[in-house]
């Protein structure tokens, strides 16, 4: 499996993966994911169904790695953080501290945390490789 760049087609099935993780009205979404996928900044790999997951980066910052429901825990997630991080240098990316199953996935991929912030340390800012773990 490889990934392939995003086209403005892929769009609706793009916000299908979104929307099965974060349930939304679509208005923000779609404009967000119009403007990325334009910018070339979004790779998705496809299964028999159609595009299974996802991946938005602009450089060395991670916005968004999305595996549909139905393909997760078959690789596709690891595949397209491994694409992402063979293509650049470093990554950056933020994650809720409450979300553990994508914070248990980074660090099993080399990402550290570097810090905190919002109300409560809310997010938390990981970085690869842990070189860049210097804290500020």
């Amino acid at each position: 499996m490889t990934s392939q760049v995003a086209q403005i087609w892929h769009v609706p099935w793009l916000l299908r993966i979104l929307w099965a993780h974060h349930p939304s009205d679509g208005t923000s979404d779609l404009w967000v994911m119009l403007k990325a996928t334009m910018r070339g900044w979004v790779r998705l790999i496809a299964d028999a169904s159609g595009p299974a997951g996802f991946v938005m980066r602009d450089a060395g910052r991670l916005h968004a790695l999305y595996v549909h429901p139905r393909a997760q825990g078959s690789g596709i997630g690891r595949i397209l953080l491994q694409e992402a991080q063979m293509q650049t240098g470093a990554i950056d990316l933020w994650v809720r501290q409450t979300n553990r199953e994508a914070r248990r996935f980074y660090s099993r991929h080399g990402f550290v945390e570097k810090r905190r912030e919002g109300r409560g340390q809310s997010d938390i800012l990981m970085v690869w490789p842990p070189e860049r773990r210097s804290l500020s």
